[in-house]
């Protein structure tokens, strides 16, 4: 027996695992009391860590190297992965002349759609259950750490970093497997939400290089190992105890457009970015890597600093997408 979520990526090869022992189930419900058969399919989720796909979609959330936007997962059931950041960061020097404080925070967003016409993949004629599902999740983070110059443009220092997220998740069955089906996996494997405390360490090298007055090359190297600790869940299956780690790299080249605007240059930028998830979860988003291309105009604010137009594409094996941004720095 086969489920439409196999071959996504190892979380949804974990789920499928799970609805397996769930397809089982759902053939014995006659045998055993309901709260047996949950039983089942909750060790199943247990065993499989399942959480581990929901802690890389906050951690993808709050990623505010790379910009947000929209990516598509493949292979199988493409699954859509809407990102939205609110990112602030500040370096304040610390009076040595030689270090700084930097720091860092933001409100991250993300929304996560897939579909299927049958969660058994056909593997239980007469109980096919269709399923329209959605993660959604909300998070607050900060960060801060010394950050010192070691001269000639380089910059390096820790940053550890917290941060609290809300997840959730929603389902709709169809079909005449659905109320079986949605008896058996409501509240365990779909239909619930989940607390978590994140907390992690990162070590950033940076680089600017002044090419000539206005044009400067920035580069960033950013380790980055996070916990997620389950706080409240519906149910124990959701219970988070993972570690998520990636590696950033990222280059920009910034010079003048030869345009002014409310009495100030306006700067065009090329940015270009890597992502790559390592460890034992390198995968749990149905991608190891991927790579950002992209550009932006960075202009004076008639109300604040400096307001930036930005825009890039992103791209990977079995994964894809875009992104737009708009921002004010004051």
């Amino acid at each position: 027996m086969s489920t439409c979520l196999e071959g996504v990526s190892r979380s949804f090869r974990s789920l499928a695992a799970a609805l397996l022992v769930g397809a089982c189930a759902v053939t014995a419900l006659d045998a055993q009391t309901i709260d047996e058969l949950r039983e089942r399919v909750r060790e199943a989720a247990g065993a499989a860590h399942l959480t581990t796909l929901v802690a890389g979609l906050v951690d993808l959330s709050e990623n505010d190297d790379v910009s947000a936007g929209r990516l598509t997962i493949t292979p199988g059931p493409d699954l859509d992965v809407d990102t939205w950041k609110l990112p602030w960061r500040r370096n304040v020097p610390l009076g040595d002349g030689r270090s700084e404080l930097h720091l860092e925070a933001g409100i991250g967003y993300f929304v996560s759609r897939s579909a299927t016409d049958d969660v058994w993949g056909g593997g239980l004629p007469g109980l096919e259950a269709g399923l329209r599902t959605r993660w959604e999740g909300v998070s607050g983070f900060v960060g801060a750490g010394p950050r010192f110059d070691f001269g000639s443009g380089f910059h390096a220092g820790p940053v550890v970093d917290v941060s609290l997220s809300y997840v959730e998740n929603d389902a709709l069955w169809s079909g005449p497997g659905a109320a079986q089906t949605e008896a058996l996996l409501d509240g365990v494997l779909f239909d619930w939400h989940a607390t978590t405390l994140a907390y992690g360490v990162a070590g950033r090298l940076e680089h600017e290089l002044r090419i000539a007055e206005l044009r400067s090359l920035t580069s960033l190297v950013r380790y980055d190992v996070r916990r997620f600790d389950g706080i409240d869940s519906t149910d124990a299956a959701q219970d988070f105890e993972d570690t998520i780690q990636r590696l950033v790299v990222s280059s920009a080249y910034e010079a003048p457009t030869g345009l002014s605007f409310s009495g100030g240059p306006v700067l065009w930028e090329l940015r270009v970015a890597y992502t790559r998830y390592l460890g034992n979860d390198e995968d749990v988003l149905g991608f190891t890597d991927y790579y950002e291309v992209g550009c932006a105009l960075e202009s004076p604010s008639p109300i604040l600093q400096t307001m930036r137009l930005s825009g890039a594409l992103l791209f990977g094996e079995d994964v894809r997408g875009w992104s737009l941004g708009f921002s004010l720095t004051f």
